[in-house]
């Protein structure tokens, strides 16, 4: 089962729902990561172009909001499939998301 993205369209950010969410996606993106860590802050004002602390960017997502376009986290870990069908209706993914991944973290 994919993650769950329906709180990124909620317009009240006091909503419970809301905050799980914020929640929820911190939690994916600081998932593999050393504590003390600073990732990229996918609130409006930052844009994924600033690197913040995990409490900055659950303030930011909280009282700022995610951009509702972010629907991919890629900057976050997650990787995006890409399926193509061949001959046999197989899906195969390409990786290419991956790399792109690796190469912006250097």
């Amino acid at each position: 089962m994919g993650l769950d993205k329906s709180w990124m369209q909620i317009i009240d950010r006091t909503q419970p729902l809301y905050e799980k969410g914020v929640i929820d996606f911190i939690e994916f993106a600081f998932a593999d990561l050393e504590e003390g860590k600073l990732i990229r802050c996918s609130c409006k004002k930052c844009n994924n172009n600033l690197f913040q602390y995990k409490r900055i960017i659950y303030e930011h997502l909280i009282t700022i909001g995610i951009k509702r376009d972010y629907v991919i986290w890629d900057l976050h870990g997650e990787v995006a499939k890409e399926y193509y069908e061949d001959d046999d209706k197989k899906n195969y993914s390409d990786g290419i998301q991956s790399m792109v991944h690796d190469i912006e973290c250097y």
